[in-house]
Order: C-alpha cells, then structure tokens, then sequence
C-alpha cells in the first residue's frame, strides 16, 4: 500500500496510538463514564484540521470514502544495529493490534475530515517498523473510482457485445 498525493493526505509525527477502553465509575451515586484519551484527541484534532486548513481543504468529504492508514512503529532502544537493520521497513506483528490504532483514527478524523466514520467503506492499515515513528493517512473519495468502474464495464461491453 503506498500513500500517493490524491485526495487527503494527513501525517502525525508522534507514534502511533490506539484505541482505549472507556472507563467507568461512581460518583455521588450514579454512574460516569469517562474517555481516557479525550485530551490526546482534541490535541491531533487540532493538528489535523490545521493540516487541512493549510493544504486548502475546507469542506468534509461526501459520500462513501477510502481511508489509508500507514503506522510507522518505533523500535525497542534495545535492540542492537543488526536487529534494527534486519527489521527496518518489515511488518508489525506486535501489539498493538491495527484494528485499534484505526479505530483511534478514524474517532480523532471524525467531523474534521468526514461527517461520520460511517462514510468509510474501504479501510486499508499497514504498520511497519521504522527510524521515525509516525502515522500517514490518505482519505479519497470512492464516487471518482465508480466512475470509471463504470466506464470500464461500458467498454467492456462495447468490445465484447
């Protein structure tokens, strides 16, 4: 999977974060829940809607959308030169799982880049160990690419019919 310049392209430098679980207490009798994470949120919220500001995007995408989520994870300082050469650019197999950090993501992404994370019907998450932690997320439309689904079957159709 590789992130090209359609659509959206959004970039945190910070390591890749996923999704955790709410938590739940008592207080005064009734009960509260409480997101651990909601400062964090705001935080790439923030950056997110900077980025889009700045790249000129102003409105939220419509319709059925393509999300790419590329998570750069960083290595243990531990680990010697020859482990992290062997293991540059190779896939995650660790935790955490892809399934939370997109999760995180597409919450953080949530009326910035899109109305809802419903709109995304394609979801593509690779996470691979590199020398800068990061996280690379591309968002396209998915109307442009059933156009021209939509023109091939016509050819199709054409060249055999």
């Amino acid at each position: 999977m590789s992130l090209d310049n359609s659509g959206i392209f959004l970039i945190s430098m910070s390591p890749p974060i996923s999704q955790q679980r709410p938590r739940f207490f008592m207080k005064n009798g009734k009960s509260l829940v409480c997101d651990p994470q909601s400062t964090l949120k705001r935080k790439l919220q923030f950056d997110f809607a900077n980025q889009m500001r700045l790249k000129g995007f102003k409105t939220h995408q419509e319709g059925a959308i393509c999300v790419k989520m590329a998570f750069h994870m960083p290595m243990a300082k531990s680990w010697s030169k020859k482990r992290v050469s062997v293991s540059l650019g190779k896939y995650v197999t660790s935790t955490p799982d892809c399934d939370n950090m997109c999760k995180f993501y597409l919450d953080v992404l949530n009326t910035i880049a899109y109305h809802d994370d419903s709109q995304v019907a394609v979801l593509m998450c690779k996470k691979v160990y590199s020398e800068i932690p990061r996280v690379e997320i591309q968002i396209t439309s998915l109307q442009e690419n059933i156009l021209t689904l939509e023109e091939k079957n016509l050819t199709l159709e054409e060249k055999t019919g």
